[in-house]
């Protein structure tokens, strides 16, 4: 509950819907179980990234989307990131890359038992 915007309904969303953090071995997989990854194709040498899958935890991932719309307004972190990314993809897949990394910050939160801390991080 020390992220920006995740109170205490989104924080028991969480812990309702992936159970026992320590199954996921890295926070990538935790992004990729909550659906937040784009999908990947490979032709020949070429790796290109599209939308975001439509594989995953449908609730973890409506939550952490609804989440980042207005926690990239109270966090220099997030926020940072959205205007960077908004620069090249535009602002539904800023969206999308602030919900992932509030996704990923979740997982560390959890796994290593540490608040959130938006400026040393």
């Amino acid at each position: 509950m020390t992220i920006p915007r995740i109170a205490y309904h989104n924080a028991l969303l969480i812990m309702s819907e992936i159970g026992d953090v320590n199954r996921f071995e890295t926070g990538t997989k935790f992004c990729g179980y909550c659906g937040l990854v784009p999908t990947v194709h490979i032709f020949d040498k070429t790796v290109r990234y599209g939308q975001m899958t439509e594989v995953g935890n449908k609730w973890l991932r409506w939550m952490f989307i609804e989440a980042a719309h207005i926690g990239r307004h109270k966090s220099l972190r997030f926020s940072r990131l959205y205007e960077r990314v908004k620069m090249k993809g535009g602002p539904q897949v800023a969206i999308g890359a602030v919900a992932r990394e509030m996704a990923a910050v979740s997982y560390y939160i959890l796994e290593y038992r540490k608040p959130f801390r938006d400026a040393n991080w």
